[in-house]
């Protein structure tokens, strides 16, 4: 075989590797190990992509336990509960091989979880008690739901976002949960196995668990609904032909607010009744204000932040206790706190002087703000997790997430700027394996991230442990994480259209590879490029519009053809806001059909040159398995060298 082949044939196997164990295929692993692997041997392909030991802690109010997700030696996540005084460890026992994805404590003995059964292929919101691990109890059960205030005085009654059959509309409605519903059980409505008799027993146990029904948005195709910063329901947002419209709850009616909801975003309540924290979008050429605003009348209060060169990409700060807001942490290239409180800026930086070389969080506090839960983690460092004691003056050790990997054996990430179109400079993530010099260039992957979701929500990346860009490190490669125009942090330096302008996006991810191959560092004849979603799509784009760049390309779950994308959503038009917003920010798919050839790849694959491996993960969107079906079929059809994973 020819040197191309030999080098093309690498990558693919390389990608397939990282593909297997980082997005669609489960295999096999070694899930009881929890030391790393002897220094004179590989790291194994799986101990970058396996469940984290330890992750989301929470402290309870009281200060005295500790829950987190866990896989606990398994492909799932576990919850378990660690009791500080003992330093003990125990797993809420009791759901079967139910994955866990979240919870919050009610109070100092109570939490309410959400867990996935892959055997009945439903959802379930339960609650479970420190005394009686071993017995949750279901509130919810087939249907969904999503915990999103906890009043204070008032704990054990949470509000939750449900819709659920006979029990809410089919919308879904702001309930009133009853979680002293301790009698109710877990009933197996597994396919095939489950009778009219176990439907019957689920619904009347769901409409036990809901205490009380509050007004719901009946506007729109959808609504979200958000509380105030003392649990209570406060706002909520609804779409309709592509446009969000703005509520504020008061009085127990729903008033529209006055606001233009494509010149704000929402980052959570504000300080006050009536109130919330946001972000002006005036797309003047700066960055991106936050203000409070005033949504009985509209209008914008007072500025809480404007950085000199990012947009607000992050979240509040509150003290649990007084539910005050006392900080914001964003990203800029790398992470950054801006304090409101003086007594929390000088906990902070008495902590960070425990970690001179790690970025430090602020995970949990309890009520009394004496203890803190603190995660520290760096480039090649995965997140560990502390427990500080302000009344001791202590910061001890509480759990690392990945203990089967040594630090000292990953690669280092660096920043790089590269230049837009237009001039404006952006930020690149660059991790480099040991060994590469210009005397010495090695092989490189660009790794653009997941971008935007079809509604809208976007992604970026941030300086930290990134587990596919390790593996390949460990491997050889270096990797280039660009974070293109629409990243957030960055919107303020273009047109808001820009947002939706994939091919400039793409034109993006070319000048930072172009960036990155000036430093003679890397060798131009081994470049990849590989993403998943909309990363796939850029991928793609990256290998039909610039041929000669990349030697083969990698796409995950894919966004290959926005007008196939089209006429798949619509037929959810009336369920579901995507399509409308697409539709609003793409436009209409007959009178901008050349718009529409123009921003998909999948009509230029005619001009590959180098071989692709298209993989497809079953429990993802359907709309990216046809996706994927699709482009396939096209390459079949100009014969171009591909290779595909279905599971």
């Amino acid at each position: 075989p020819s040197r191309y082949h030999l080098l093309t044939k690498q990558f693919v196997a390389g990608f397939a590797a990282a593909l297997l164990f980082g997005s669609s295929v489960h295999a096999k692993m070694d899930l009881d190990r929890v030391d790393p692997i002897a220094p004179t041997e590989p790291i194994p392909v799986e101990d970058f992509f396996r469940p984290a030991m330890f992750a989301s802690p929470q402290i309870n109010p009281a200060g005295t336990h500790v829950a987190a997700l866990s896989s606990g030696g398994f492909e799932r996540n576990q919850l378990i509960i660690h009791d500080l005084a003992a330093g003990e460890s125990r797993i809420v026992e009791g759901v079967g091989g139910m994955d866990i994805y979240s919870f919050n404590w009610l109070n100092d003995s109570r939490l309410v979880f959400e867990a996935y059964s892959d055997i009945s292929r439903s959802t379930f919101l339960l609650a479970v008690n420190l005394d009686g691990l071993g017995s949750p109890y279901p509130l919810i059960q087939r249907g969904g739901h999503n915990v999103i205030g906890v009043p204070p005085d008032d704990r054990t009654h949470p509000l939750a976002w449900v819709v659920a059959s006979e029990v809410t509309d089919p919308k879904g409605e702001v309930v009133v949960l009853d979680t002293d519903v301790v009698n109710a059980g877990i009933v197996d409505l597994s396919p095939n196995q489950a009778s009219p008799t176990d439907f019957e027993i689920v619904e009347r146990q769901n409409k036990r668990a809901v205490l009380r029904h509050l007004p719901f948005l009946d506007f729109g195709i959808r609504a979200d609904y958000w509380t105030d910063r003392n649990g209570q329901l406060a706002y909520g947002r609804t779409i309709d032909a592509g446009l969000f419209t703005l509520y504020r709850f008061n009085d127990n009616k729903w008033r529209e607010v006055s606001v233009d909801m494509e010149a704000i975003a929402l980052h959570g309540p504000g300080e006050e009744d009536n109130q919330i924290l946001v972000s002006h979008l005036p797309y003047n050429g700066e960055p991106s204000p936050v203000h409070f605003l005033d949504m009985s009348t509209g209008e914008l209060g007072l500025q809480v932040l404007r950085d000199k060169a990012y947009d607000f990409n992050g979240q509040a700060i509150r003290d649990p206790g007084s539910r005050r807001l006392v900080g914001l942490e964003f990203h800029r290239a790398t992470p950054v706190k801006v304090w409101f409180d003086e007594g929390y800026k000088t906990v902070y930086e008495t902590f960070k002087q425990s970690f001179p070389k790690q970025i430090l969080r602020i995970v949990s506090v309890d009520d009394a703000a004496n203890m803190f839960v603190l995660e520290t983690y760096s480039d090649r460092d995965p997140s560990t997790y502390h427990i500080a004691n302000l009344k001791e003056r202590s910061v001890g050790p509480l759990k690392t997430s990945r203990p089967w990997l040594d630090a000292k054996r990953l690669a280092r990430t660096s920043i790089i700027k590269f230049k837009t179109a237009e001039g404006h400079k952006l930020d690149a993530y660059l991790t480099i394996p040991a060994g590469f010099s210009k005397e010495n260039p090695g092989p490189l992957v660009v790794l653009p991230h997941n971008g935007v979701a079809l509604d809208g929500t976007w992604t970026r990346d941030y300086l930290g442990f990134h587990e596919t860009a390790q593996f390949l490190a460990s491997r050889g490669y270096a990797v280039l994480q660009p974070n293109y125009r629409g990243s957030p942090g960055t919107n303020w330096m273009f047109p808001e259209a820009d947002q939706w302008d994939f091919p400039k996006m793409h034109d993006d991810v070319t000048r930072a590879t172009k960036t990155a191959l000036r430093t003679k560092l890397f060798d131009p004849s081994r470049v990849a490029i590989m993403g998943t979603k909309f990363g796939a799509y850029l991928a793609l784009s990256g290998g039909v519009h610039e041929p000669d760049l990349y030697k083969c390309i990698v796409g995950s779950d894919g966004f290959y053809d926005w007008a196939e994308i089209m006429r798949d959503g619509q037929y959810d038009r009336y369920s579901s806001g995507t399509y409308s917003r697409l539709l609003f920010k793409l436009g209409n798919l007959k009178q901008e059909a050349a718009k529409y050839k123009r921003i998909s790849p999948a009509n230029y694959v005619e001009n590959l040159k180098v071989p692709m491996l298209v993989t497809q993960g079953k429990d993802n969107p359907a709309i990216t398995r046809l996706e994927s079906r699709r482009l396939i079929s096209l390459l079949k059809k100009a014969g171009k060298e591909h290779d595909s994973i279905f599971t």
